[in-house]
């Protein structure tokens, strides 16, 4: 069956399950989401440190050499999940991670205090289980799990940027969370495949 991609991810995958109209225009129509100021700081500071290049923000690069960086960085990874029909291709993508796959964190630029509730519930059911997902497939052990967060604020005329904090929180994923993530892929999975089928009709 034909797709947009033929793999799996988790923004795809969490944009069905909330709006499959959003999904289709987004996916097969190919029109942009509209990007918040904090989405765009966060896609600059990840930018930053895949590159390994200056944002030219000062305080932004600050924070940017602060952050812990393992050997993998914002690199995409593929795994495959089994399913009755045919196997599902799932890519993942965190910040950073270790080669040997052992622990991955990722990074936030947050107005918002971020905290171990937030946290936990994205290792358990959001993005972060997803990526522990993948890792799974791949090694059958669950990483280790760190959030690093960079404060923002918001300035003058309604511009975001970072206030020079940073602080970390430590969280876990289940055995039990990723079997449930891995029904949820595929259910989403066989619906974006009839929603691209109802499509092509």
């Amino acid at each position: 069956m034909w797709t947009p991609r033929n793999y799996l991810s988790f923004s795809s995958m969490a944009l069905y399950e909330k709006n499959p109209e959003e999904w289709k225009n987004r996916y097969l129509h190919d029109i942009e989401q509209r990007v918040s100021q904090n989405m765009a700081l966060g896609s600059a500071l990840a930018d930053s440190l895949e590159s390994g290049e200056a944002t030219g923000d000062p305080v932004l690069d600050l924070m940017a050499s602060k952050l812990t960086k393992y050997e993998l960085r914002d690199e995409s990874i593929q795994a495959t999940l089994p399913d009755k029909k045919r196997p599902i291709t799932i890519l993942i993508k965190p910040d950073t991670c270790k080669k040997d796959m052992s622990a991955l964190i990722e990074y936030k630029s947050s107005v918002r205090q971020w905290t171990q509730k937030m946290a936990d519930e994205s290792a358990t059911k959001g993005q972060t289980c997803y990526y522990a997902m993948g890792i799974w497939l791949i090694t059958k052990k669950i990483p280790d799990i760190k959030f690093q967060i960079v404060e923002t604020e918001y300035a003058e005329a309604g511009r975001v940027q970072p206030t020079g904090r940073i602080y970390s929180i430590q969280t876990k994923t289940s055995l039990p969370d990723i079997l449930r993530m891995t029904k949820r892929a595929r259910n989403t999975w066989a619906r974006i495949e009839e929603k691209c089928e109802s499509e092509l009709l």
